[in-house]
């Protein structure tokens, strides 16, 4: 199992399906090592524009990482913007977060260090009512993902 941009884009899809005031935007960025790339500002900077800059940066487990990407990939929204009920509760859905969540386990195990950091400006997806951005520093490549949703 690899994260893939791929698979980004199905969970993406099938969350803004039907969605109601409601976009997610899921992104998977990928770097060598070799440039430099395991200092998380000059990652950031590369993977995706000039003014990205970064507010904060902490380490997180795997476990917790996890947790807190399922949770926000399944929020359920308000009345006024959200999901759509149906696809929450999908089979497609469970099946898709359950792959997630087994790339994402591949993922953190090969990575030496991962951050959670927070964007100060600059958000690829700007506005955001939630967002996530994970860094997972391994011997050779460094792995951005980065999830938001807008209402």
């Amino acid at each position: 199992m690899t994260l893939t941009q791929g698979l980004l884009d199905r969970i993406a899809g099938l969350l803004n399906r039907d969605a109601t005031n409601y976009t997610v935007f899921l992104r998977l960025y990928q770097l060598s090592t070799a440039s430099g790339a395991d200092d998380l500002e000059a990652c950031i900077r590369e993977a995706m524009r000039a003014d990205a800059e970064i507010g904060g940066a902490e380490e997180i487990t795997a476990a917790n990482l996890i947790a807190e990407m399922d949770g926000l990939l399944r929020y359920a929204g308000d009345p006024g913007a959200g999901p759509a009920e149906p696809v929450l509760g999908s089979k497609e859905l469970s099946e898709l977060l359950t792959e997630l969540e087994g790339d994402i386990s591949q993922l953190t195990s090969q990575a030496k260090t991962i951050k959670r950091f927070w964007f100060a400006a600059g958000h690829p997806a700007y506005p955001v009512f939630w967002d996530f951005a994970y860094a997972f520093f391994g011997n050779e490549m460094a792995t951005v993902l980065v999830g938001s949703s807008s209402d």
